[in-house]
């Protein structure tokens, strides 16, 4: 029974390789689409441009909050004006860790960034998580009675530019 012919199918040899190919072409795709996965979640995400002046409404809505108490009047521009003791800040809500949109938690009195779970102060300072600083500051004046913040003029606590003149208004 040397010479006998086997009745089970063969299958050929370039079906095997094709089907070998197709294998390492789908492993090598998966491996590319989760480096870039992996690279993107590495990067931080741009800012929208915002506007350059916020016209926040006027002074007065602002200068009867309770030192530490925050107004979400333009939250919706990505703003939040806190009173800070004697003074008005204007807090840019992007998360310094990857920019996403912090939301204040009026029960825990502090900022959240609903990405990965850093928290801020009132006044932005970082309380914890992955954040590697505090929240910036914008430029912020009081024009014929009415609060105008300038969203492109950022000022940074670790520089000691919260300091700066433009950086609050003293109410």
């Amino acid at each position: 029974m040397a010479g006998a012919m086997s009745t089970e199918p063969q299958v050929p040899r370039r079906s095997i390789l094709s089907a070998a190919g197709v294998g390492w072409l789908a492993m090598g795709a998966s491996l590319g689409a989760g480096s870039w996965a992996a690279a993107r979640f590495m990067r931080p995400n741009p800012p929208g441009r915002q506007n350059e002046e916020v016209d926040a409404g006027p002074v007065e809505r602002y200068v009867s909050l309770a030192s530490g108490q925050i107004s979400d009047a333009i939250s919706n521009k990505g703003i939040w004006i806190a009173r800070i003791q004697e003074r008005l800040v204007a807090i840019d809500a992007t998360c310094t860790h990857l920019g996403c949109r912090v939301a204040w938690m009026g029960n825990d009195a502090r900022f959240r960034c609903p990405c990965h779970g850093s928290s801020f102060a009132a006044d932005g300072t970082n309380l914890d998580g992955p954040a590697p600083r505090p929240l910036q500051h914008l430029a912020i004046r009081v024009q014929d009675g009415r609060v105008i913040v300038n969203s492109n003029r950022r000022f940074r606590k670790e520089r000691d530019e919260w300091e700066h003149p433009d950086s609050f208004i003293l109410a």
